[in-house]
């Protein structure tokens, strides 16, 4: 799932980093941690960048962006040589991943969209 990929392992993570404490050389303990340990007000949520969840790289007009371009021209900069053609497909899975942040319980969202599929950049 394209929820899973990106937005849904950043905000595991931050409640991991957050619950978790290391004591000098001792293992870790875990604090009890839910919403309540927040203020009153506190909005949970989570975001994405374009080029890593949109995907959907050659459709409906979407002209190549920066990071297109370079991850063609220089492959080997990116360890896995993968590009943002599909990412995690936001683009085609955005009503599963929006049923999936209500399931969790997000407050908020914040997405961007490519520039490049609003104001297409000549090849």
């Amino acid at each position: 799932m394209a929820f899973g990929g990106s937005v849904f392992l950043s905000v595991l993570l931050a409640l991991a980093a957050a619950a978790s404490v290391s004591v000098g050389n001792s293992h870790a303990y875990y604090i009890p941690f839910n919403r309540s340990s927040f203020p009153s007000g506190f909005l949970f949520g989570a975001g994405s960048a374009a080029y890593q969840s949109e995907g959907a790289a050659f459709l409906h007009g979407r002209g190549p962006s920066i990071w297109d371009t370079f991850v063609r021209k220089n492959p080997e900069k990116i360890s896995d040589h993968s590009t943002g053609d599909v990412a995690n497909d936001f683009y085609h899975h955005y009503k599963e991943d929006i049923k999936l942040m209500k399931k969790i319980g997000l407050d908020t969202f914040r997405m961007s969209i490519s520039w490049t599929r609003l104001l297409p950049r000549k090849t």
